[in-house]
């Protein structure tokens, strides 16, 4: 199975996606996991709106580039 997806495994614009939203979620794991509440961590950002629309910008354009390998 793995040689049948082999050329979207190496895709470069796939995997620079991938490695996106991972730098994303672990950024995202690493504040949950820091000892500090996430909300009040987020709470104390004094752009906050910006920082949901920067998350949720950066997940429409990765989803918008790998939809087309789907």
């Amino acid at each position: 199975m793995k040689d049948k997806y082999k050329d979207k495994i190496n895709n470069p614009e796939i995997v620079g996606e991938l490695e996106r939203l991972y730098k994303l979620i672990k950024l995202r794991d690493d504040i949950c996991h820091s000892g500090v509440p996430t909300f009040i961590y987020v709470d104390e950002f004094d752009d906050t709106q910006k920082y949901y629309e920067d998350v949720l910008s950066t997940i429409r354009s990765s989803y918008d580039v790998l939809k087309k390998f789907i």
